[in-house]
């Protein structure tokens, strides 16, 4: 009967949403090819994913929105230290991949936030159903002058390029070198 095709209808709705919450705003779709129900609908509905799948977001307009949506949600503190997004920008599409410029690490990020930023993102810029992918990439840098372990090299040449290049600088002859003299001439 019309009553349990609609009961039984809210119920996969409600357990896609529980048991998937990652494809929030993905859209179904009841069909029968039997009875031809639906079937143009689904090729609709699969042409819009297709289309915000492969969206591009100007820079400019991620980064506005982000300070507005930064000032209602302000970033959570870890270890003494606000944990920021500085800047974000869109490096791929299918599937929409964006960079985020933290002032901490993918560790130290909270999992939370940044599930609340993709939210935001997807009713915002009306992404829903798509799958989005966040790089984060840290602005920290190590301290000039310090001597590391071998286990924090490893860990400052996995957080980026730019910080895998300063302990190369760090660790190499010549910065040792510059440390004694500037060390010898402090002491003189």
């Amino acid at each position: 009967s019309e009553q349990q095709q609609e009961k039984i209808r809210d119920d996969i709705l409600k357990r896609i949403q529980d048991q998937l919450p990652d494809c929030r705003g993905v859209p179904v779709i009841f069909m029968s090819a039997k009875y031809n129900l639906n079937l143009s609908m689904l090729m609709i509905r699969a042409a819009t994913l297709y289309k915000r799948w492969g969206a591009r977001l100007p820079t400019s307009k991620l980064n506005n929105w982000l300070q507005a949506w930064m000032l209602r949600w302000p970033p959570p503190w870890r270890n003494g230290m606000k944990c920021t997004v500085k800047y974000m920008t869109q490096t791929r599409s299918r599937p929409p991949t964006f960079v985020l410029w933290t002032n901490t690490t993918w560790d130290e990020m909270p999992r939370n936030y940044i599930r609340h930023i993709q939210n935001a993102m997807r009713e915002e810029f009306k992404i829903y159903g798509v799958p989005i992918k966040f790089i984060l990439r840290s602005t920290l840098m190590p301290r000039p002058f310090k001597k590391m372990s071998k286990k924090e090299v490893l860990r400052w040449k996995r957080l980026g390029p730019r910080q895998a290049a300063a302990v190369a600088d760090l660790n190499s002859k010549k910065m040792l070198r510059r440390t004694h003299l500037v060390k010898n001439r402090e002491t003189e």
